[in-house]
């Protein structure tokens, strides 16, 4: 699977994310917009089902237990033991993460080191906004559960189309859209 940018037809694929050159190797491309991807921005336009993978394979090359965030696990990361709404405080302001109004002329991805305060109490930085995070557990309905233990993760596979829990605000949200 190679990333690609949306497509204006569900049935059809859209343009591969990355090219190939004449050594072989891929490199990043222009877009359909004709802005050339950065190798700093976060990782997007990936399935579920690849970040796993992803994860499964930096953790055994590094030996280290590298796996997706339950979704408990990525709400502290973000707020800290404090409930705020965003990773910084109670207080959004455009200039403090990559989110619709921190654009003057559209909205656009931005290295994760672009919006200090984007930063949550743990060092975490791009939770409120850029690009969304998968998490490992399986979408229900309603919120999320408040129990103070994180149960072990469920690891089994699944479906692809069963829907994935999604976190975090990204480059094209207002401001209800860029909280943890």
């Amino acid at each position: 699977h190679v990333p690609r940018a949306g497509s204006a037809h569900p049935d059809e694929r859209g343009p591969m994310a990355y090219g190939r050159g004449s050594d072989g190797h891929f490199h990043l491309t222009v877009d359909a917009e004709g802005d050339l991807w950065q190798p700093d921005w976060p990782v997007m336009l990936v399935r579920w089902f690849d970040a796993v993978a992803y994860a499964r394979w930096l953790a055994e090359t590094t030996e280290l237990p590298w796996r997706l965030p339950q979704e408990l696990e990525w709400e502290k990361a973000a707020r800290g033991v404090d409930r705020r709404i965003f990773p910084w405080g109670n207080y959004c302001d455009p200039t403090w993460c990559c989110m619709l109004e921190s654009h003057p002329q559209r909205p656009m991805i931005a290295s994760v080191d672009a919006f200090e305060h984007d930063e949550s109490p743990y060092g975490v930085r791009g939770m409120a906004g850029n690009v969304r995070d998968w998490c490992l557990d399986r979408y229900q309905a309603g919120r999320p559960p408040t129990s103070p233990c994180v149960g072990p993760p469920d690891t089994s596979p699944g479906l692809e189309s069963d829907p994935r829990i999604i976190r975090g605000g990204y480059f094209g949200a207002s401001e209800p859209g860029v909280h943890c």
